[in-house]
């Protein structure tokens, strides 16, 4: 969402944006699979996918129009 939202203003129209975010989205859930493998604690496989899913979020709720807190 993020993604899509990002290369939407930076000048795509809507559908290549989502599919251009589609696209990245199987790189980012390759790399955070192999970043959870190759860790060597949970705690630190979970604060390498929650920390940057919450910066994701905040950022997708700035950028989408309308938000509401």
């Amino acid at each position: 969402m993020a993604g899509a939202l990002g290369l939407q203003f930076l000048g795509m129209s809507r559908g290549d944006a989502t599919m251009a975010a589609t696209m990245l989205s199987f790189i980012v859930y390759a790399v955070a699979a192999m970043w959870c493998f190759a860790c060597a604690s949970v705690a630190r496989a979970w604060a390498g996918v929650v920390i940057p899913a919450l910066a994701l979020g905040l950022i997708c709720w700035w950028l989408a129009p309308g938000a509401q807190p």
